[in-house]
């Protein structure tokens, strides 16, 4: 894994609006993400990537979010 980056819930947090960023790959659950119903749910928050905002717009920054609330976002999985 050295050198390569990973989806990181900054912290480690685990509260709603913590910021997901790319960080070294470390093997930790804050690095882990199960699929659930279209959503990616953090393994070690419980909580989907999300934003802060109800209309989402490219560039807006990605977060932890309740997985049952409107900013919860879904993927499509290819």
């Amino acid at each position: 894994m050295q050198g390569e980056k990973c989806l990181d819930a900054a912290g480690q947090g685990t509260k709603e609006g913590t910021p997901i960023i790319l960080y070294s790959c470390t093997g930790n659950d804050n690095q882990r993400w199960l699929t659930d119903d279209n959503k990616i749910k953090g393994k070690q928050s419980r909580k989907c990537l999300g934003t802060n905002s109800i209309i989402v717009r490219k560039g807006d920054p990605v977060v932890l979010a309740d997985c049952d609330f409107s900013r919860a976002l879904e993927f499509t999985i290819r």
